[in-house]
Protein backbone atom coordinates (compact mmCIF):
# COMPACT_ATOMS: atom_id res chain seq x y z
CA UNK A 1 0.00 0.00 0.00
CA UNK A 2 1.35 3.35 -0.87
CA UNK A 3 2.27 5.62 1.59
CA UNK A 4 -0.09 8.85 1.15
CA UNK A 5 1.26 10.87 4.18
CA UNK A 6 3.00 13.52 2.60
CA UNK A 7 0.39 13.93 -0.37
CA UNK A 8 -0.45 17.10 -1.22
CA UNK A 9 -3.81 18.25 -3.43
CA UNK A 10 -3.78 21.08 -5.48
CA UNK A 11 -7.27 22.65 -6.80
CA UNK A 12 -7.00 25.52 -8.81
CA UNK A 13 -9.97 27.68 -10.11
CA UNK A 14 -9.55 28.80 -13.55
CA UNK A 15 -12.56 30.73 -15.52
CA UNK A 16 -13.38 29.94 -18.92
CA UNK A 17 -14.11 32.56 -21.37
CA UNK A 18 -17.01 32.96 -23.29
CA UNK A 19 -17.22 30.82 -26.30
CA UNK A 20 -14.09 29.00 -25.50
CA UNK A 21 -14.96 25.84 -23.25
CA UNK A 22 -14.87 23.64 -26.37
CA UNK A 23 -11.35 24.69 -27.02
CA UNK A 24 -10.35 24.42 -23.38
CA UNK A 25 -12.14 20.95 -22.75
CA UNK A 26 -10.44 19.76 -25.80
CA UNK A 27 -6.56 20.90 -24.47
CA UNK A 28 -7.39 19.24 -20.74
CA UNK A 29 -6.21 15.53 -22.09
CA UNK A 30 -3.24 16.87 -23.30
CA UNK A 31 -2.33 18.43 -20.02
CA UNK A 32 -2.78 15.35 -18.18
CA UNK A 33 -0.68 13.68 -20.32
CA UNK A 34 2.27 15.81 -20.18
CA UNK A 35 2.56 14.93 -16.53
CA UNK A 36 1.00 11.52 -15.80
CA UNK A 37 4.56 10.02 -16.08
CA UNK A 38 6.05 12.44 -13.77
CA UNK A 39 7.68 10.67 -10.90
CA UNK A 40 5.98 13.44 -8.16
CA UNK A 41 2.53 12.93 -9.33
CA UNK A 42 0.38 10.27 -7.86
CA UNK A 43 -2.93 11.31 -9.81
CA UNK A 44 -3.96 14.44 -12.40
CA UNK A 45 -7.03 15.12 -14.32
CA UNK A 46 -9.40 18.29 -14.51
CA UNK A 47 -13.25 18.40 -13.68
CA UNK A 48 -15.49 20.90 -15.02
CA UNK A 49 -17.77 23.05 -12.08
CA UNK A 50 -20.86 25.36 -12.67
CA UNK A 51 -21.39 24.46 -16.55
CA UNK A 52 -25.12 24.56 -17.61
CA UNK A 53 -26.83 20.79 -17.80
CA UNK A 54 -25.22 18.77 -21.46
CA UNK A 55 -22.36 20.90 -21.29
Amino acid sequence: MADHSSVVSIHSYFKIHEGKLDEVKALLPEFVTKVENEEASLYHNFTLNGLPPGE
